[in-house]
């Protein structure tokens, strides 16, 4: 007796899944090793000082949306604040969690990690502020990924609370770079001891406003010893955003274009947004 199958998954459906596909790897993948992500972006600081004076300046409780390894997190629990950090990756969750144990003990007591999804986690209580720091809001590519996130922002902050975030300002030159070319970076030295030569590629996809970045790194002792990582960012435009956050029930409260508190103009490299409840 034969067994009766489904129908076959229509030319449209399979794309659909190799795009779904193509974005999970290009969200995954720069941070599946991440000790070698950690020792690349350690010494960001701007960033760091940034947020650990602003949720200073607040006071409270924290939430950090895609704490990684603990970069800013650490920072503000060294400055008295209660941070809970979420991210979906295990191996950033991993490597914060070793990093913690150097950590003075009332730190490290004011420190949670949890492993969540940004568009649907459930944590059972409100924050002060909550932040998304680094580009975090740049792995979300569709409308309704970013609306879902917003709304659970919503749901976890206090009624007086701040959400504060940054994406990369759409640079229009790294957009129109020739996906065909290779362009060469310094080398690096994995915490493995090993150095690599860095080579990345860059491929714009102006409908899906992604911008697909292809990381090549070579053992410059063993050209047998390769990685390749791909890594795929959400373009956000200023009015974009602006109108997404009003869909949300959100407004600006202030927008910056660094973090030094410079007006976001086109010369800026970052979008700083510190956004608040609209009234009424």
């Amino acid at each position: 007796m034969s067994r009766s199958r489904g129908p076959a998954p229509t030319e449209r459906e399979l794309i659909a899944e190799a795009e779904r596909a193509f974005l999970q790897h290009g969200t995954e993948a720069h941070y599946e090793d991440a000790a070698y992500y950690h020792r690349t972006y350690q010494h960001r600081k701007v960033d760091v000082r940034w947020y650990t004076e602003y949720c200073a300046a607040r006071g409270g409780s924290v939430l950090e949306l895609g704490c990684g390894t603990g970069r800013i997190t650490f920072p503000l629990a060294r400055g008295g604040l209660s941070v809970t950090g979420v991210d979906t990756m295990p191996s950033m969750l991993a490597e914060a969690e070793a990093r913690s144990a150097k950590l003075p003990r009332a730190a490290r007591e004011r420190v949670t990690l949890m492993q969540a999804d940004l568009r649907s986690m459930r944590l059972g209580r409100r924050f002060d502020t909550v932040i998304a720091p680094f580009n975090v809001l740049m792995h979300l590519y569709h409308p309704e990924e970013l609306a879902a996130t917003l709304a659970r922002v919503d749901e976890h902050l206090n009624p007086d609370g701040r959400f504060v975030f940054d994406v990369l300002l759409p640079d229009p030159a790294l957009l129109a770079r020739n996906p065909e070319r290779v362009y060469k970076g310094r080398a690096v030295r994995h915490p493995n001891g090993k150095r690599y030569a860095y080579h990345e590629s860059f491929d714009y996809d102006p409908v899906a406003q992604v911008l697909a970045i292809t990381i090549d790194l070579q053992n410059v002792d063993d050209p047998r010893d390769t990685v390749v990582q791909l890594l795929t960012h959400r373009q956000y435009f200023p009015q974009e955003l602006k109108a997404v956050l009003a869909h949300a029930g959100f407004e600006a409260e202030a927008r910056y274009g660094d973090f030094e508190g410079e007006p976001l103009n086109a010369y800026a490299e970052s979008q700083v947004w510190v956004v608040r409840r609209a009234a009424g």
